[in-house]
């Protein structure tokens, strides 16, 4: 085209110079109006919008919660809530920077310790980026009027009373857990029970007390048999097992074990009785012989536990996540060991293919026999010989579980969106919306009296059982030595000697040893009393200002709005009093740190430095 008959195109002013700039600006104008649209579709005029981010994206959890949503609305039209939901691996290091930059959603899901945010883990940072919940946890959820807990305090409306999100060190409260949580098995019904099927029909004395699903150690063992022989003749491979997470130290599976034949060594190894055995405790019964790894109960621990891996897919022990899923809804393996916040995910990949089913762990029982060092034993004798206590005492018990899922109150909202907030924390959390919103997830409910689905119900917490057990992870570097050797263990890269050879080489360590670590916990409870004694100066300052203001409110007779101010205030002065009392206990209870010096004098006969 010539540029006499482009000038006729366009007016005077366009040129080939200009057009690329009007162009530009065009699509600039275009992108704003877009996003003025779109935010005036987050930010409605008309009502107060707050905003609730999550990395729960497993399935059904969205859609639970936008109903949860779609109803509050309905209930108050003046109110908009906005999901963000973002991928677990990026959710930490997304909200700390919404956090440290002040533009963090109102209602954030806190961290459990193992997923969320630092600045949601730590407690330190807790008391900085967000609210303290507990003076309204004292009062009753408004949204229960109707049902058995209209008068229960808030607090109390849960199924563990809440102690999951209490924060020990602050002496407070920071989120509201929606849902409770558990490790079990899945397992597919038609390969499970039709191997077994098939192997009663070709050995029925050997399988004739055998349980579907297994509840005991052989079960275990004679299931996995059934499933690899049922995939074999069909031409294919069929893994008894996956897992969704570790194997190895620090297992989940591997814990319920320890707990089984350890168990029994606290009345000899829990020194100060408080029903666990610590790591320090644990060293010392390493050092002077109930938990040697030549005693009979230790070995009899760990050559148990490495039969099990020959059960589980091939390189188990690199197996991620997502790729144990895809094995189990691929029906390559007929059991995975995950959490109960996958239910729904599983439960929809395996809709139109097979049957979703879930059991409890199983645990070596009495009469059951396995070979340990050349020798056959029985989980049901001692290995202290008669009276003794047996090699398994019974399973893990659950007693201990928390909700999970817990929503925090972002510390810098307005008070119209902190009101908001915490009322869709209210509606969320009632007995009613609990149990609905669960329900779609396929979740168990954190609230008292809401029914649970029937496939979360093996998840639910259970009090039958043993919590007490050794505890090898003395600091970071002793924890990877520990699951390094054992490890090199279950996959036959060493013997059991050499299993104990390695690690009794990471505990003697001079530098990241027993010793330096034990150190260590000893100028950490030297240095945490600082920290106590500024949260109990500002807890007690508190309780006296409140106090002293209550007691001015009180003397103004007659005037009803002062009385109730003075009641608020005595209220808070006893809150705050509380608060000071337990860190006192906390700091009472460690001792400025000399509990482990002592410990440390009575097996070495020498004074251990903090350092």
């Amino acid at each position: 085209m010539s540029d006499e008959k482009a000038k006729g195109m366009f007016p005077g002013w366009v040129n080939r110079n200009n057009l690329g700039l009007i162009l530009l600006t065009l699509v600039v104008i275009a992108s704003l109006i877009q996003v003025a649209r779109t935010q005036e579709g987050m930010d409605p005029k008309g009502k107060v919008t707050i905003r609730i981010c999550f990395w729960q994206l497993e399935g059904g959890y969205r859609e639970g919660m936008a109903a949860e949503i779609k109803k509050y609305e309905a209930l108050h039209p003046d109110r908009h809530i906005v999901m963000m939901p973002v991928t677990e691996k990026l959710y930490p290091q997304w909200l700390n920077s919404l956090l440290v930059n002040d533009m963090a959603p109102d209602l954030c899901e806190m961290g459990n310790g193992q997923a969320g945010s630092q600045l949601t883990n730590n407690d330190t940072y807790k008391g900085k980026y967000f609210l303290g919940l507990s003076d309204v946890l004292t009062k009753p959820n408004p949204y229960n009027k109707g049902t058995a807990l209209e008068n229960v305090p808030w607090r109390e409306t849960f199924i563990d009373g809440m102690k999951g999100q209490f924060t020990e060190k602050l002496q407070e409260y920071y989120a509201v857990p929606m849902s409770f949580f558990g490790i079990g098995f899945f397992y597919n019904g038609e390969i499970m029970e039709g191997a077994v099927q098939e192997a009663r029909e070709a050995k029925p004395a050997e399988y004739k007390d055998v349980h579907v699903p297994p509840q005991n150690y052989w079960d275990l063992i004679k299931v996995s048999e059934a499933i690899k022989a049922y995939g074999k003749k069909r031409g294919k491979v069929i893994a008894p097992m996956v897992s969704a997470y570790s194997v190895s130290a620090g297992g989940l599976l591997f814990d319920n074990f320890i707990v089984g034949f350890t168990a029994p060594l606290e009345k000899e190894a829990d020194l100060n009785l408080d029903g666990v055995i610590s790591q320090e405790e644990t060293y010392i019964a390493w050092a002077k012989g109930p938990a040697k790894w030549d005693s009979p109960r230790m070995r009899a621990l760990f050559e148990t536990y490495k039969t099990l891996m020959p059960e589980f897919a091939e390189g188990i022990l690199a197996m991620n996540r997502d790729e144990a899923t895809n094995r189990f809804v691929q029906q390559d393996a007929a059991m995975i060991m995950t959490g109960s916040w996958d239910v729904g995910s599983l439960l929809r990949a395996s809709q139109g293919h097979f049957t979703l089913k879930t059991m409890r762990y199983p645990t070596p029982a009495a009469g059951e026999k396995v070979l340990v060092n050349g020798k056959q034993i029985d989980f049901g004798d001692s290995p202290e010989g008669a009276g003794g206590t047996p090699y398994v005492v019974g399973r893990k018990n659950s007693a201990n579980s928390t909700g999970g899922a817990g929503y925090g109150i972002y510390k810098f909202t307005d008070a119209e969106h902190y009101a908001v907030a915490l009322d869709f924390l209210h509606f969320l959390s009632s007995q009613k919306e609990n149990e609905a919103f669960n329900k779609t997830s396929e979740w168990a409910p954190s609230v008292a009296g809401a029914a649970s689905p029937d496939l979360g119900k093996p998840f639910l917490p259970n009090p039958e059982g043993y919590m007490a057990r050794l505890q090898w992870d003395f600091n970071g570097e002793l924890q990877g030595q520990f699951k390094s050797a054992v490890e090199d263990y279950l996959m036959d890269r060493v013997d059991y000697a050499g299993f104990v050879k390695k690690y009794d080489a990471a505990i003697n360590n001079v530098g990241n040893g027993a010793e330096p670590a034990w150190s260590r916990l000893y100028l950490n409870d030297q240095m945490s009393v600082r920290d106590d004694e500024k949260s109990m100066a500002a807890h007690l300052t508190a309780a006296l200002m409140a106090s002293a203001a209550g007691d001015k409110g009180a003397g103004a007779a007659g005037a009803a709005k002062e009385g109730d101010k003075g009641d608020k205030d005595a209220e808070a002065a006893r809150e705050e009093t509380r608060k000071y009392n337990g860190i006192l206990l906390q700091q009472v209870r460690k001792n400025d740190g000399e509990e482990h010096a002592l410990r440390y004098r009575q097996l070495t006969g020498k004074m251990l430095e903090a350092k």
